[in-house]
């Protein structure tokens, strides 16, 4: 599995870790567990925007330096 995988994988199960512990337990106000959740969702999509640009300038490069695309 490569990075994005891994680190989508893991925000995910941080994310459902902490809406599971605030509906069982409320550790936190309702204000500030939306602003977590809000936060690693942010941190979730521009992590996935990113690695996706970045793989596809890699398999780009690759099909260039390989000859398949001028």
């Amino acid at each position: 599995m490569n990075l994005m995988g891994r680190f989508s994988i893991s925000l995910i199960l941080l994310l459902s870790l902490v809406s599971l512990t605030q509906l069982w337990f409320q550790l936190f106000s309702w204000e500030i567990f939306f602003k977590i959740v809000t936060s690693l969702f942010g941190i979730l999509v521009a992590v996935v925007v990113v690695l996706l640009i970045i793989r596809e300038y890699k398999d780009e490069k690759r099909m260039r330096d390989d000859g398949y695309i001028d």
